[in-house]
């Protein structure tokens, strides 16, 4: 597994760990989808790291952000 924002794939952290480094995240936010079931292609996959950021980063422009525009943000 590697994260859709920053491609690092944690290779380093023992496997039984490394899932647990990643987490999901709506790729349209979900106010903004409607009620409905939640498909694998409505999830990028970040690491934890890069999901906090990149709401932070949302919540501080007031407006979403995307994956690929949050990933040439921190570069």
């Amino acid at each position: 597994m590697r994260c859709d924002a920053c491609s690092r794939e944690y290779g380093e952290v023992p496997e039984y760990l490394r899932t647990s480094v990643f987490e999901a995240h709506h790729v349209v936010p979900v106010h903004l989808a409607g009620e409905r079931k939640t498909r694998v292609e409505d999830l990028a996959l970040l690491c934890a790291s890069c999901h906090r950021l990149i709401h932070r980063v949302i919540a501080r422009e007031k407006r979403w952000i995307g994956v690929s525009e949050f990933a040439a943000i921190i570069g």
